[in-house]
């Protein structure tokens, strides 16, 4: 991570600072960063659809595109669990 990023002049600057400073800017610039990924994903879903040539099928959600932040992987996690949760309990009633 260069200096310019984290909004500091020069290294003396960095080494002289608390760590709870270099933690707050360091949460800042992830955040910045986290903002510039949405807006690249944006762009690159509009191109990813407006050039989609297969009338029959729908292209992916843009979550499901390009998965940010992981909540598609915990949504289909949570799903999962509750599938194996009613299958076991079907099991059960099945066999006893």
């Amino acid at each position: 991570m260069c200096l310019g990023e984290l909004g500091c002049p020069n290294l003396d600057y960095v080494y002289d600072m608390p760590w709870r400073e270099y933690l707050i800017r360091l949460y800042a610039y992830k955040r910045q960063q986290k903002r510039l990924d949405y807006r690249q994903r944006d762009i690159m879903y509009q191109m990813y659809v407006g050039s989609w040539q297969d009338s029959k099928k729908k292209p992916l959600p843009i979550g499901r595109y390009w998965d940010i932040d992981g909540s598609e992987k915990k949504k289909r996690d949570r799903r999962m669990d509750a599938l194996a949760k009613a299958r076991a309990e079907y099991l059960k009633q099945k066999n006893g």
